[in-house]
């Protein structure tokens, strides 16, 4: 049986920086997409926060987006937001 680990909870701010990054090398989604072998419609939930990326997937990106893993979570902003729910 195949299972999928999710990175963590914190999706809308790994999708936000992994968008910056994205757009700061002037990568489309559509390219990013492609590189992850999924559909620009999933990276564009993936990126607004409202689908959780996988450790591989984190992995594959931030290689894409030449940096690692770890720079990127030392990237997001940890402290809840009044304007976003927190999820248990």
């Amino acid at each position: 049986m195949a299972f999928k680990v999710i990175l963590f909870s914190y999706d809308r701010e790994l999708g936000r920086v992994f968008d910056e990054l994205r757009a700061e090398r002037h990568i489309t989604k559509l390219d990013l997409a492609a590189m992850l072998g999924t559909s620009r419609a999933s990276i564009h939930r993936k990126l607004r926060g409202d689908t959780p990326f996988t450790i591989a997937e984190g992995v594959t990106l931030a290689r894409v987006l030449d940096t690692t893993l770890q720079e990127i979570l030392m990237l997001i902003d940890t402290e809840p937001h009044h304007d976003q729910p927190v999820r248990s």
